[in-house]
């Protein structure tokens, strides 16, 4: 059996509900991004917030075009205007995040990519949250999707909450401490659960 398999019986186990979503999705394997570096990486989480996939991606497309070869760099997007960042759709207070990631980046303020990696979760949050822009949401996604952390749960998300209202036919959306006290159940892999609530969505 490999781990993600054993991460979805576990989940499966401690909440049967997740059964006809594992069923229709099937096994949801947790991969890093080793590809990209530090910058590239949380400008990409930057981007995508508080946007539907689509939209994100065609905004990311076009911010990497910006760039030599298609490849972000904090160094060009140093010498990048806010208006050149805003031409390829970001917002005006992302393009200012981004800025601020690419002189944390430069001025030694974050750890080198390699150095993220050996770090804990709750490390490299702290970390993150230093750059304008980036909250616990960014900083957790970042987790998830680069460093594919299994065990990482957004607890404000609001697709989270939509997902959990879903599939317990709760008369209202959870708060934080009910949201948080679900998701106890499910450590130490609330990254998968995270990813078939949001999967329950489109059911």
């Amino acid at each position: 059996m490999n781990k993600h398999q054993q991460a979805i019986d576990f989940l499966v186990k401690k909440e049967p509900l997740f059964l006809p979503v594992v069923e229709q999705f099937g096994v949801y394997e947790l991969k890093a991004d080793d590809a990209l570096n530090l910058f590239q990486a949380v400008s990409r989480t930057i981007i995508y917030q508080q946007l539907a996939g689509k939209a994100a991606a065609s905004i990311h497309n076009k911010f990497k075009a910006l760039f030599d070869k298609n490849v972000p760099t904090a160094n060009q997007t140093a010498t990048m205007s806010i208006d050149t960042l805003r031409s390829a759709g970001l917002s005006n207070s992302k393009a200012n995040a981004v800025k601020h990631l690419s002189a944390c980046v430069l001025d030694g303020s974050l750890p080198e990519t390699e150095q993220i990696r050996t770090l804990t979760d709750a490390e490299i949050v702290s970390h993150l949250v230093k750059v304008k822009g980036v909250g616990p949401w960014t900083a957790n996604i970042a987790l998830m999707f680069w460093l594919a952390r299994p065990d990482v749960f957004p607890v404000n998300d609001l697709g989270l909450k939509k997902g959990l209202q879903k599939m317990h036919d709760l008369p209202e959306l959870p708060d934080e401490q009910q949201t948080e006290t679900y998701a106890q159940a499910w450590q130490p892999y609330r990254t998968y659960a995270s990813w078939y609530l949001w999967r329950i969505l489109e059911l």
